[in-house]
């Protein structure tokens, strides 16, 4: 468990494999999820990408104004009904084609994105038919 700013911090700034490895997968102690949202928002997608980022903080996520970090939480499995919900109307086409492509999409916000005239919703449609077969 990461259990300071400090810790967090010293594990960022370094480029050993061992210390992303830990970076992206030790859980942090709880109250250090918003701090580092907070205080170091070039952070955001290393905690977007993190193994045991809250339901919660993902969500908050999922309204960041970079759409590179939403993009990394649309990529997530571990998203409740409603931040997937609310990626799914981003107003960024990629983050949308990424809902249209993560596993654990609702069945019926795939087909809410498959009835798009775009590239979204061919991409939404080909995974329904993909599912399918």
């Amino acid at each position: 468990m990461i259990e300071t700013l400090e810790e967090f911090l010293t594990l960022w700034n370094r480029f050993e494999p061992d210390d992303r490895q830990r970076l992206r997968h030790d859980p942090l102690e709880k109250d250090l999820w918003d701090i580092v949202l907070t205080k170091y928002p070039e952070c955001k997608e290393a905690i977007a990408l993190h193994k045991a980022a809250p339901c919660d903080t993902l969500h908050k996520l999922a309204t960041d104004p970079d759409s590179r970090v939403r993009w990394f939480v649309a990529i997530r499995r571990k998203l409740r009904r409603d931040t997937f919900e609310l990626l799914a109307k981003d107003k960024d086409e990629s983050v949308r084609i990424r809902v249209a492509y993560n596993p654990k999409v609702p069945m019926d916000i795939l087909e809410s994105l498959a009835s798009e005239d775009d590239y979204v919703g061919e991409t939404a449609r080909e995974v329904i038919a993909g599912k399918k077969s």
